[in-house]
């Protein structure tokens, strides 16, 4: 599977589409730089990401989320095949790193990009995900992830959490719908955040 193939390109421009009413805020794809650059600034965040990515497996992406024009938070992820499977549900995809600029924090960025991170991968692949992953570094993340279904596990002398879905044989719709419900009100409550003086970095 290749991102930049038509179906890809047509999925991103619709996630993106959904940030048009969100004044001065843009979703941009592919920025490896900011990402990079965020991350440095970030280091002790754990990540599998780097590792993929040296290996060449797989589909890797971030997105990245403006407000008129500074950087709000970014995120890692990373789409593989199991080549084990012999089913149509055949891919695991894994929200690597969230990262919130310090300007930016407790007003529901990491929120908003998980979400869309996640409603673009059910859009793009939908029934061929099998699971779906994400390393949450805080527990706040964690209780977002978990209320919506992953489950956690926090291995031994590691500072996250390992949340993960996995899908059964119903497929994706039920937790598709679930995910775009929690991305539109996400928009909602960051765009009104946003606007409050006394949270507006």
């Amino acid at each position: 599977m290749n991102l930049a193939d038509q179906s890809g390109e047509s999925a991103k421009v619709a996630i993106a589409a959904l940030f048009d009413n969100f004044p001065s805020t843009e979703l941009r794809f592919g920025e490896f730089d900011k990402f990079a650059g965020a991350h440095a600034r970030e280091a002790h965040l754990g990540s599998s990401y780097k590792e993929n990515m040296a290996e060449g497996k797989g589909t890797r992406d971030v997105l990245c989320l403006y407000h008129q024009g500074q950087l709000m938070g970014c995120l890692s992820f990373f789409l593989e095949k199991n080549e084990i499977r012999k089913s149509e549900a055949d891919h695991f995809a894994r929200i690597d790193i969230v990262i919130v600029e310090k300007a930016f924090r407790n007003i529901g960025i990491g929120k908003l990009l998980v979400f869309t991170a996640i409603k673009y991968l059910l859009d793009r692949w939908g029934q061929g995900i099998y699971s779906i992953s994400c390393l949450a570094a805080h527990a706040a993340m964690a209780k977002i992830l978990e209320q919506v279904g992953f489950e956690g596990e926090q291995r031994f002398e590691e500072d996250f959490k390992r949340e993960t879905i996995s899908f059964s044989d119903t497929g994706t719709e039920a937790f598709s719908a679930l995910i775009s419900e929690r991305v539109a009100g996400s928009i909602q409550l960051t765009r009104y955040r946003l606007r409050q003086p006394a949270l507006r970095p």
